[in-house]
């Protein structure tokens, strides 16, 4: 079972209103149509290889029985694979091409537009913040200049729509700030679903258990971390 992260509200250079409910937010996993059968092949190959060799480098040192040394060598060598894979490593093009890694990277933050049908239609400044790992990822959503209210993905989905997108569902939990937001407007939760293509361009709609509606469109103009080949 994957244990949780979880990254303090109102830290970080985010500017992003504090998690009044618990004072954090989880950066949870999605969803995806993937097999990680190859990569956890190669990283398994990867820890066997320098296994065999601690075992034999122990062998001729003589310090230490080589059954001592090998199991443990094993262990940590894999968990530290994956580990920098889930962080970093699954951004490198060699990566990605040798263990078939097909998560797409949308990392970044996004400003544009959302189009409200509330009130005939309404339009608001709004940024998205994606921020992803290989196994993990948290959307968080604000509408710039009047902060009613902001909001955190709770669940999540991304699958690839050919080389040139990809898809990303989830559902998200708002919360309004006291004093700025409507007197009647609490904690609830919506659904959005946005295309992301190569280029920056995300574009999709979102509704919420408010009964309101409407569509999104935003431009990357910060991307995750840069891929490295």
């Amino acid at each position: 079972m994957r244990s949780a992260i979880y990254l303090r509200s109102g830290g970080g250079g985010g500017g992003w209103p504090p998690d009044r409910a618990e004072g954090r937010v989880v950066v949870h996993t999605y969803s995806t149509e993937y097999s990680h059968a190859r990569l956890y092949s190669v990283l398994a190959t990867v820890a066997v290889v320098v296994a065999i060799a601690v075992n034999a480098a122990s062998e001729c040192v003589a310090a230490i029985p080589s059954w001592l040394v090998s199991a443990p060598t094993l262990g940590a060598v894999f968990v530290s694979l994956l580990d920098w894979v889930e962080k970093d490593g699954w951004r490198r093009e060699w990566l990605r091409r040798l263990a078939k890694i097909e998560e797409p990277d949308v990392a970044g933050l996004y400003e544009g537009n959302l189009i409200s049908v509330w009130q005939g239609g309404t339009t608001l400044p709004v940024e998205l913040d994606i921020q992803q790992r290989w196994s993990r990822i948290l959307v968080r959503f604000k509408v710039n200049g009047n902060e009613t209210s902001s909001s955190y993905s709770i669940a999540a989905a991304l699958v690839s729509q050919g080389d040139r997108a990809a898809r990303l569902t989830y559902a998200y939990r708002n919360q309004p700030n006291p004093g700025i937001a409507e007197a009647d407007m609490g904690d609830h939760d919506g659904t959005a679903e946005v295309t992301i293509t190569v280029d920056g361009d995300l574009t999709g709609r979102y509704y919420n258990f408010r009964g309101r509606q409407g569509s999104l469109q935003l431009a990357r103009v910060t991307s995750g971390i840069p891929r490295q080949s």
